[in-house]
Order: structure tokens, then sequence, then C-alpha cells
């Protein structure tokens, strides 16, 4: 047992990856961890809020399809069961775009791994799913995995079932620098310092600031989303009857994406921004971009067979991404005892359960041994793949 003023484990950050760090880390016994977040927890200045999410098994490396074949069949279930309530939702997923794009590396390595995702030529999908053109492609991957997650339900469900289990929070308070080389870790925060056997860092955009190995490594990148009204009777446009779908493009940043309806009026449509981007976090997020809502309401009109009535809402968040997109999910060089969850990139919530399992064994057992993970293990490490 730590001495009475030692924590056993400390989480800083309560954005997702956090709060399912917390959950694991109960899980596996750890007495009374303190999760300490900057803002309050749900808030908007990260990438963890918002209604909803895409869970997919459709990725350009097997490695991930792979890993999320382990999330899908272990930890959304073991959350939902703990949760008490549903927090996916099954829908049809669309993936498509010219053949010369990135979606050829994405039907190799779904076909790789053996994901549950068919190829159907374009008559063939336009039949099945006539609300969407499929322009300018051949074919079109059917995620037959793919599920809408709800995002909001998701956070607010560990939050609850973590203080259940006796985890420990301090909301409103700022971590001021995390000192590695001290026995136990010395944290400073502005409301004084707290000292851990074991820290796992999980705040998201200003995780560089506080670890200074990871600054080489990631940046930030503000992203723009928008909900549009479409004609039609609204179940038409609701999960289960609408699909969610991606537009993979051929240049930088030319990936579209969209969801049903869901716990917020309208289709959510957005597109994945991380070329050419290096934002400050400590700017609050204001308004959203207007030129930015309305490329996606042209892509919208472009791609979708409803007419598009009218925007129906619009929000910002903040993306901590890699220049590859691989998760950094690794200790620190100078001590094993400090782990660090980051450079998610805009593609981790999916993986969010599983990712909290993965950084909580890090710190509680020193390594994870699941097998999809010692696979990425290069990939996820500090220094990330050559």
């Amino acid at each position: 047992m730590p001495p009475s003023n030692v924590r056993s484990l400390v989480i800083v950050g309560g954005g997702l990856n956090g709060l399912a760090t917390l959950f694991h880390a109960l899980r596996l016994g750890a007495q009374r961890p303190l999760l300490i977040e900057r803002f309050q927890l749900g808030h908007d200045r990260g990438s963890s809020h918002g209604p909803s999410r895409i869970a997919r098994s459709t990725y350009p490396h097997a490695g991930y399809v792979r890993l999320m074949r382990a999330t899908f069949a272990e930890e959304w279930p073991r959350l939902e069961r703990a949760a008490g309530e549903p927090l996916l939702f099954r829908s049809a997923g669309l993936f498509f775009g010219p053949e010369n794009g990135p979606i050829a590396s994405y039907a190799k390595a779904v076909k790789e791994a053996g994901a549950e995702v068919d190829e159907l030529d374009l008559q063939h999908a336009r039949t099945l799913f006539p609300m969407l053109r499929f322009g300018d492609c051949r074919f079109v991957l059917h995620d037959r995995t793919a599920a809408l997650i709800a995002s909001a339900r998701v956070m607010r469900a560990l939050e609850r079932v973590s203080r259940a289990g006796g985890a420990e929070f301090q909301v409103g308070t700022r971590v001021l620098g995390i000192d590695p080389t001290r026995d136990p870790i010395r944290i400073e925060t502005d409301r004084g310092e707290v000292l851990a056997e074991r820290v796992v860092v999980t705040a998201g955009p200003w995780a560089s600031g506080l670890v200074a190995a990871l600054a080489p490594r990631v940046f930030a990148a503000r992203q723009n989303l928008a909900y549009f009204e479409l004609e039609g009777a609204h179940e038409e446009f609701r999960v289960g009857r609408f699909p969610v779908f991606a537009r993979l493009g051929l240049g930088d940043n030319d990936f579209y994406y969209g969801l049903p309806e869901f716990d917020h009026p309208g289709v959510k449509i957005a597109r994945h921004v991380t070329r050419g981007r290096d934002d400050d976090p400590e700017t609050p997020p204001g308004a959203y971009d207007e030129d930015a809502i309305e490329d996606l309401r042209a892509f919208a009109i472009r791609e979708l067979i409803p007419a598009v009535r009218g925007l129906a809402g619009a929000d910002t968040c903040m993306y901590t991404c890699t220049a590859n997109e691989d998760f950094v999910l690794a200790p620190h060089p100078e001590n094993r005892r400090l782990i660090i969850g980051s450079g998610c990139s805009g593609h981790g919530f999916k993986f969010g359960p599983m990712l909290g399992r993965i950084l909580a064994e890090l710190a509680l057992w020193g390594d994870c041994r699941l097998p999809e993970y010692q696979a990425l293990r290069a990939e996820f490490s500090l220094g990330g793949r050559a």
C-alpha cells in the first residue's frame, strides 16, 4: 500500500480515454483512483463531446481492423453491461470513393483481416441505399459491423459507473506540470501538489504541454461539423434507416462522412481535416467556421439524394493528431509508470473502451498482453512506426 498521501493511480484528462481508463482501472482493482480534469466533464474544448460517432471495421490497416474486431467482441459489450443500456446502434456502414484513391487500401485491409465487409457494385449499392449518389466510384464497401455510437451517453455512463465504483474526481483543476523523475511521480496543479505511484495522461491537445517527449509527435486540429435537415419524413433519416457513411477522396483532407439523426435534429455531416492544421487548444472554440459549414452543405447537396432543407445546427471539436494518424499508447521513456494516451486523430472514439483497457493494463500491470495491441506496439510507441 502506498503512503496515505500518495495516490495509487492518477489520470490526467477526463475525456473518453481518461474515463475509459478509469473504468478499467477500477475493474482491475485500483483503489480510489483519481481523475483530474481541467474543465468540467463533458466540456466542448476537446474531441469527446457531442451526441454521436461512427463505429466501423473498415480501415486501411489490417491491424486496426483486428483491433476493432476485439473491441466489438469484448469491450463494447462489457461497457454496455456495466452501463445497463445500449450504447451502440447497428447501422449499415458505407465507404466509397475513386478507385485510384484510398478506398483501394481499405478494401485490401478488410479482406486481409477477414472483416465482415462486402464489396458492392455500384448498381447494387444504389438499389440497397437509394439516399446516396455514390458519385465517381466503381464499388462501395458495405461494413456489416458498423454502428452509431451514442457518444454522449457513453461519457455519462463511464462517469456514473466509475463514481459508483469508488473513483474520485477533481474537476476544474488545471495540471501545471508532471515530474516523471520523482518517485512517487509529482503532479503540480493549481490547487496544490498530488503524488502518485502511477499516472496516465489522456489530456488531449494539452498533453504535449505536460509531457515534453510527446510534443514532437502530436498537433491540434480544429474541426467543424454540421447537422442538416433533409426533405422527407424524419423516420427516413434515423438510425437503422439511414446509414453511416464516408467518402474517401483523392487529396489531403478529402474525407467526408455522415451519420443518421440521433439525439440532435438533422443528419450529421463532417469533414476529417488533419493536414495543414496546427491549432492552439488555449483558444476558446468560439463560433463555427461559416466557410467550412458551406463546404459541408455543398458536399451534402452533391452526395445525398434527399434535398437539403436547411442547417439544423453546427459545432466544433479539437482533434489531437499524429502525422500518420496512429495512436500513441505508450510509457514515458524516463518512467514506465507514467503512461501516455494521445494522438487519436479523430478516429479514436470507436476504440475508446479498448484504449481504456490498454492504458489501464500498461499502468497497473506494466504491459498489455492483448495480441491486437502487441501487433501494433510499434505503431503505438512514442516514436511511431518508421
